[in-house]
């Protein structure tokens, strides 16, 4: 018990220090209502996958304990403009990168797929 313990604490410390979020920053930073911490969490969250999205931190994949008990008892939801901006953003990524390589784009062939014509052996 004691190691699950203190790989739960380990991992709540390295993902408060990459996301830069901790109970005293809460405290002392957030604001006095709740909405407030939840809005200075949020942007710190944000702040986090943008860094990640420009190559400035690494991603961090929450732990499994966390995640399953975040998608259980928080309210959340999949915001389309969040998830349009994020394909846009991915986009801006992949075409930058593809400028960077000097790599031409490959576009797929017209027409559907070819067809399959290798000879095959029938029983009879």
């Amino acid at each position: 018990m004691k190691q699950v313990r203190a790989e739960h604490d380990s991992a709540i410390t390295l993902l408060g220090s990459i996301v830069n979020l901790t109970p005293e920053v809460l405290r002392d930073s957030a604001g006095q209502t709740p909405q407030d911490r939840v809005n200075f969490a949020m942007g710190r969250v944000n702040d986090y996958l943008d860094r990640v999205l420009h190559g400035r931190a690494r991603f961090f994949p929450l732990p499994p304990f966390l995640a399953e008990m975040l998608r259980a008892q928080a309210s959340w939801k999949v915001d389309e403009a969040g998830v349009r901006r994020a394909v846009e953003r991915a986009q801006e990524i992949r075409a930058d990168s593809l400028q960077a390589t000097g790599q031409p784009r490959m576009n797929p062939a017209p027409g559907p797929a070819p067809i399959d014509t290798t000879p095959r052996r029938t029983l009879r």
